[in-house]
């Protein structure tokens, strides 16, 4: 705030026109600030509720400003717990017998299926933040690799979906686009919507530029 938009104006506030107010008075107003408190820490839980919501989209803001997207952690043991039941469930043949009949090739299948839950989940839990942006550019994880581009590499971010003809599928993802190509990040990795993420990258892009 500027010393001028001071200028002209009565800071201190009234005073009371009547400074012998009774003890019943001062005390309704010790009540009074009371509630005031009371209220005043209802709006900070409400905001620290708002804050939680929106990492979401605007992902968490660590001390030097910098926005971070990740899975959620209990997606992360979501997977860890499927996969482990799943290889138990091939390996132990008791208990896919109770399960089911299964064959061999049946519980072949069941622990494939078991061991990528797993590897989602090491690399879910490993590999993070999967896309980080501060005052120096972008961090983010490209396959296996994580890479860094100052914000000169980085033309545009914006959010898209990927439409598998044949089975119809439909992700949700984000593009970087870079002066060396494309990096898409779906909404999965990013654990939030990738709208409001390119909204908030987009934004910090066009203020850093």
């Amino acid at each position: 705030m500027r010393d001028d938009d001071f200028d002209g104006r009565d800071i201190i506030g009234p005073r009371h026109a009547d400074d012998g107010r009774t003890g019943a008075d001062d005390a309704h107003d010790g009540r009074t600030g009371a509630g005031a408190g009371y209220t005043g820490a209802g709006a900070g839980a409400d905001a620290g509720a708002g804050a939680d919501a929106g990492d979401t989209g605007a992902g968490r803001a660590d001390d030097a400003g910098a926005h971070a997207w990740s899975p959620p952690w209990w997606r992360v043991a979501g997977y860890a717990l499927a996969g482990a039941f799943l290889l138990a469930v091939a390996a132990v043949g008791t208990l896919a017998a109770h399960l089911g009949s299964l064959d061999r090739p049946g519980r072949l299948l069941i622990g494939v299926a078991g061991v990528g839950l797993l590897l989602l989940a090491g690399r879910d839990a490993l590999a993070r933040p999967v896309l980080r942006v501060d005052q120096g550019g972008v961090d983010l994880v490209d396959g296996i690799h994580r890479r860094h581009l100052p914000w000169a590499a980085v033309l545009r971010v914006r959010a898209g979906t990927l439409t598998h003809n044949r089975r119809a599928v439909h992700v949700r993802v984000l593009t970087v686009e870079t002066i060396d190509g494309p990096v898409m990040l779906s909404r999965r990795q990013l654990g939030a919507e990738p709208e409001r993420i390119a909204e908030t990258v987009e934004e910090i892009r066009l203020r850093l530029r």
